[in-house]
C-alpha cells in the first residue's frame, strides 16, 4: 500500500528531488546513489515488480530473476521489519537471515 502512496506522491510532482525519494515510504529504501532516477514511471515500474515478487511468495517462491526483483524482496523484508516493530511482533531471532540464506540459495 505505501508504494501506491509513492507513486502517488511522485506523479504529483512537476520536479522530482533526492529528499522527495528520502521521504518517500518504500522508494527511499532503494539504493541512494540512483534517486536521480527514481521518478514516477520508474516507480510504476517497480510497483509492478514488487506486486509480482508478492505474487510469487504465494503461488511458490523461485526466488528473483532480476536485480529490481531482488531490491524488491529486499524493500518487502524491511516493510516487515517495520511492521514487527510497530505492532510489537516476534518473528523469531534471526528470522530475516533465515531468508536471505533461502533467497540467496535459491539463485545459485
Amino acid at each position: 500500500m505505501q508504494l501506491f502512496q509513492d507513486v502517488a506522491e511522485l506523479r504529483s510532482l512537476a520536479h522530482i528531488t533526492r529528499q522527495d525519494i528520502a521521504g518517500s515510504f518504500v522508494l527511499s529504501g532503494l539504493p541512494p546513489r540512483h534517486a536521480e532516477n527514481y521518478e514516477a514511471r520508474f516507480a510504476q515500474q517497480f510497483l509492478v515488480i514488487a506486486a509480482d515478487m508478492a505474487g510469487a511468495l504465494i503461488h511458490g517462491w523461485t526466488g528473483p530473476s532480476r536485480v529490481a526483483q531482488e531490491l524488491a524482496v529486499r524493500c518487502l523484508l524491511d516493510q516487515v521489519e517495520v511492521i514487527e516493530d510497530l505492532y510489537a511482533l516476534d518473528p523469531g531471532d534471526g528470522w530475516r537471515g533465515l531468508l536471505d540464506d533461502e533467497r540467496f540459495r535459491r539463485r545459485r
